[in-house]
């Protein structure tokens, strides 16, 4: 991009933000003065309360995150319950994301997999399908 298109793109970014915030404080305006008069009675309070509320959020979102993250560590399935979904002919889409390495020390794959390097699977180079329970293993 050249400089001056960027510089063109930068003031007209620039103008929009501006004018976004001047027409929103121009249309909130009545109730941004009824927040500020309350602020003023509350005095003190008020920050509490925002940081009290703020903290509130913060604290919710991690305990969501926290909740996320067990529940991923949880979703294994044991080599037995995959084997009993391979002998109901179930629908399994199975990646093995061994190395090159590993596999050719141990060539032997689970029946129906597809071997392919995780890189491959991060850059979203091979389409997983989305209609079916997907199982990655490796090593």
């Amino acid at each position: 991009m050249s400089r001056l298109r960027f510089l063109i793109a930068d003031l007209l970014g620039g103008v929009l933000w501006v004018g976004l915030y001047i027409g929103l404080g121009y249309a909130f305006r009545d109730q941004l003065a009824t927040a500020a008069l309350l602020a003023n009675r509350l005095g003190g309070w008020a920050i509490v309360i925002i940081a009290g509320v703020f903290g509130l959020y913060l604290g919710i979102k991690v305990v969501r995150r926290q909740l996320f993250i067990r529940k991923l560590r949880i979703a294994r399935i044991s080599p037995e319950e995959l084997e009993a979904k391979l002998s109901a002919s179930e629908a399994v889409f199975i990646v093995d994301l061994r190395s090159e390495l590993d596999v050719s020390a141990e060539p032997t794959m689970i029946r129906g997999a597809i071997h392919m390097a995780p890189a491959m699977l991060e850059h979203g180079h091979v389409p997983i399908p989305r209609d079916c329970e997907v199982v990655l293993y490796c090593s």
